[in-house]
């Protein structure tokens, strides 16, 4: 009977409704995973918060503030996958809601599966590793207003013209400029429903006016942020290279359009059926008994379809806006950042060759040499000398300044070695781009620690104390400093303090004087690695040869391969001999140098021709590195 067909009507959407977004979760914590985007400060733009009534008080004085503090609250938990993912999901859960109520409001009942579109759009979004949470919760804080405009629509003309004034200084206040779209889309409502076109004329004349008095009379703020704040094409906004969210905005407007004319087709082409149906068959129309007994296999067949479409178009959205690549690549700066270097390692395999960047090299390059692996397997990844310690900090190429933004980890590569001041240098610089991440504050407080400045620690520390994530990490080193101020037990800031070396910033000095400086101390390992890697990928062979006795500073067992091979191509190019130390030069890397000879001498005339042999024959090696110098070299 109907109750039946009703129930089955309403429990099949709803079952529909919650596997979609429980699928929608599990993606998001699967593939996109929010911990990327939360460590990927410099990288993708990110919200800073801190706890705390002078951090709040800073997002009351302009209209969007509130909206901008919720999301950067709200943004934290992405440090944890599982909150990140599940807060991503119930914000599009209730934009779906509310879509629904405007898809009603609209007279669009029969096309209720457009309340997913919001959802697709946004999770192409995500998909691009665009952080868009904020146009989220205003696009969701808007609709709903809209949602109260439209439950008082049965109401006199001047009830509703004062809910919506006073609707309009709210929303307008928590959300800025996206309060725009509410005020058409209740102009719109009144155009196409109620039809009171000066109603829609003033609406639309107050949604000028408004943020226009905000900007003359109530707030201290510039003419752009009075009509574009929370909106996209704000200058501050993380979406302005993104046109999604306008799209998604375009389709709120057009679909309040589209619906109507629907429903105006609907009726007019019902009243011309219903003008040639018998009186009989119209009485068993509206009986509702057994003469419709087709109407629950059309219902159900109806939401077959619908279903599998929507099954279809999020399965493509998935496919084909997916960015694998960006996805790798922040994987790799996560892992790098938590010090999972063979996660690094095994991320950077699966990244293609013509995908790298200075920075994935930069990263690899550190983790080769945590797992015992820089001078053995470093040529196993593409290589750029820019990318093994100076990025943007020595190199003036607009490639390497893409990568200014992303300091923290110079800083973190600097510290590491051993050069405080550099490292310091790179933090304050980090801070002042990109803000005070906890992780800059954290480089900063170490830095100061281990040149033995506590209280300046300590400033960082209670900056610290105030985040979301590390407040309690911040407060037992606070606890720690008290008992201990120089840290004097802690094992890393004694090992950085003993291979450290202080001297002025200069921003000109020659990364090879750098490494030089540091490498002499018979504890920095990192140092005598870097620095030889650094002579490997300049082509300074003599240094190579000149620095072979420094192996036994560190205890190493045998001489690294790449070193093997960087000295049987020397001793080629110079016919002279060289002294190991009482090492000897494996014999495979030999056998593989003179198989290399023979590579170069056949092809010795045709040298792109050769290029493509030892790629795949030495392309983990140095002979392949060494072996497209000289193409390159021959080509200018």
């Amino acid at each position: 009977d109907m109750k039946v067909i009703s129930h089955q009507r309403f429990s099949m959407p709803m079952i529909r409704f919650f596997i979609f977004f429980i699928l929608f979760y599990l993606y998001v914590l699967s593939h996109i995973d929010p911990r990327l985007i939360y460590h990927g400060h410099g990288i993708i733009p990110f919200p800073i918060f801190f706890r705390g009534v002078e951090f709040f008080k800073g997002f009351l004085v302009y209209p969007g503030g509130l909206i901008e503090y919720i999301s950067a609250f709200l943004s934290q938990f992405y440090y944890f996958h599982y909150f990140g993912s599940f807060i991503i999901t119930i914000v599009i859960v209730l934009i779906s809601l509310v879509t629904g109520k405007f898809i009603t409001s609209f007279g669009g009942t029969r096309f209720r599966s457009i309340i997913y579109v919001p959802a697709i759009f946004l999770l192409i979004e995500y998909n691009r590793y665009f952080h868009c949470l904020d146009a989220m919760l205003g696009l969701l804080v808007s609709l709903f207003f809209l949602w109260i405009y439209l439950l008082i629509a049965h109401r006199r003309i001047i009830f509703r013209i004062t809910i919506f004034l006073i609707s309009s200084f709210i929303l307008y206040y928590i959300a800025g400029g996206i309060y725009l779209l509410y005020a058409l889309l209740c102009g719109i409502f009144e155009f196409l429903i109620k039809r009171n076109y000066l109603i829609c004329l003033f609406y639309i004349f107050l949604a000028l006016l408004i943020p226009y008095t905000a900007y003359m009379y109530v707030f201290e703020i510039s003419i752009t942020d009075a009509y574009t704040r929370v909106l996209p094409i704000h200058p501050e906004s993380y979406l302005r290279e993104s046109n999604i969210i306008w799209v998604l905005y375009i389709f709120f407007l057009l679909s309040a359009f589209w619906l109507r004319l629907w429903r105006l087709l609907v009726r007019k082409q019902s009243r011309r059926k219903s003008s040639k149906i018998p009186l009989r068959y119209e009485a068993d129309r509206t009986s509702f008994g057994t003469n419709f007994p087709n109407y629950s296999k059309i219902s159900k067949l109806k939401f077959l379809y619908e279903s599998l479409f929507l099954l279809f178009a999020a399965a493509g959205v998935v496919f084909f806006s997916f960015n694998k690549n960006e996805n790798i690549k922040l994987r790799i700066n996560y892992f790098s950042s938590q010090e999972m270097w063979n996660h690094v390692l095994k991320e950077a395999q699966r990244l293609p060759d013509e995908s790298y960047n200075l920075l994935v090299t930069h990263d690899v390059n550190k983790a080769l040499y945590y797992t015992s692996r820089l001078p053995y397997d470093m040529f196993s990844y593409p290589q750029d000398v820019r990318a093994l310690l100076t990025l943007s900090f020595f190199s003036p190429s607009s490639e390497a300044t893409f990568l200014f933004a992303d300091l923290p980890r110079i800083s973190d590569t600097f510290f590491r070695l051993g050069f405080i001041n550099h490292a310091e240098h790179a933090a304050y610089e980090a801070m002042e781009i990109i803000g005070e991440y906890p992780a800059i504050l954290q480089q900063l407080f170490l830095i100061n620690i281990v040149k033995r400045k506590p209280e300046t620690a300590k400033v960082f520390l209670n900056a610290l104390s105030k985040d979301l994530v590390f407040c309690n990490w911040a407060e037992r080193y606070l606890r720690y400093l008290d008992e201990d101020p120089f840290m004097s037990t802690d094992k890393q800031v004694q090992h950085i303090r003993s291979v450290m070396l202080v001297m002025d910033y200069d921003k000109n000095l020659d990364l090879g004087i750098i490494l030089q400086s540091l490498q002499y101390n018979k504890r920095n390992r990192m140092a005598f690695e870097y620095m030889m890697a650094y002579y490997l990928l300049s082509y300074q062979l003599d240094k190579i040869v000149q620095n072979i006795h420094r192996l036994n500073d560190f205890d190493y067992q045998d001489i690294p391969r790449h070193y093997e091979e960087a000295v049987l191509i020397y001793m080629d190019i110079t016919g002279r001999r060289v002294d190991l130390h009482g090492r000897k030069i494996n014999k495979n890397t030999v056998k593989k140098f003179q198989r290399f000879c023979d590579i170069v001498d056949r092809y010795n005339n045709n040298r792109n021709a050769g290029l493509a042999v030892v790629a795949k024959e030495f392309g983990d090696s140095y002979f392949s590195y060494i072996y497209l110098f000289l193409v390159s070299r021959e080509a200018k």
